[in-house]
């Protein structure tokens, strides 16, 4: 449902794009057209990078890790791997209206040797529930 939100502001924001571009082509509202079809070309772009980040970027929980893989570009994925035994605290962060929109978020994993930091994680409420009892287990059998 959230994808659907997203897909449909871009969507929005391209048939204002091309509705500015026909005004400006026809010479109706030559003022206005030529400084909105920039701002929805960056809205565009924005939206379409921000999907881009969700859509491959995701978290693998296991029986002891985890596992964050980010793509950042065609050629370039990150991976991040942690034992929940080096893991402390567990807390999630939501920035912005598309993160709200789309579920996706920041897990902020606090360790002795500093703080990890997922970003864009889908559905980051549940993701943190779930490494949250993880972490709590895997104190408890320590």
């Amino acid at each position: 449902k959230k994808l659907i939100v997203i897909l449909l502001i871009a969507l929005i924001a391209v048939a204002i794009a091309i509705t500015f571009v026909v005004m400006l082509i026809r010479s109706e509202l030559p003022q206005y057209s030529a400084i909105l079809i920039p701002l929805g070309l960056i809205l565009i772009y924005k939206l379409l990078i921000e999907y881009t980040k969700w859509k491959f970027s995701y978290i693998v929980v296991k029986d002891d890790s985890i596992e964050h893989y980010s793509r950042t570009g065609l050629f370039k994925e990150n991976v991040t791997s942690l034992d929940f035994k080096n893991i402390q605290d567990v807390s999630y962060r939501q920035n912005g209206m598309m993160n709200i929109v789309s579920g996706s978020g920041i897990i902020v994993l606090q360790t002795s040797s500093g703080e990890f930091r997922f970003y864009d994680a889908k559905s980051v409420k549940s993701q943190y529930l779930k490494l949250k009892s993880m972490v709590s287990g895997a104190d408890q059998e320590e």
